[in-house]
């Protein structure tokens, strides 16, 4: 399954400002859905675990994320990859 996202969405602050919050593993574990715990690993290298579901049904993943061709406070690559426990 891929999963990609892309666009510009307009948002009202100075990009070296929303440069910074994007980079912030703490406050983007707490905005996106499901992400239980970040672990910075390095400077570009991120562990993180997340778990969905729906009703009875609940998986809980481990995510390798990895930033890339970083331009900042313009542009960057997020690649994830991981599995649910037992696949």
């Amino acid at each position: 399954m891929r999963l990609q996202l892309s666009g510009a969405p307009v948002v009202p602050a100075p990009p070296e400002f929303v440069w910074r919050q994007v980079l912030n593993p703490e406050l983007v574990a707490a905005c996106a859905p499901g992400v239980e715990r970040v672990e910075q690993k390095s400077e570009t290298q991120y562990g993180v675990t997340a778990g969905f579901g729906a009703g009875a049904v609940q998986l809980r993943f481990h995510l390798d994320v990895e930033l890339a061709d970083l331009e900042p406070p313009r542009s960057a690559r997020m690649t994830v990859s991981g599995k649910a426990p037992g696949s």
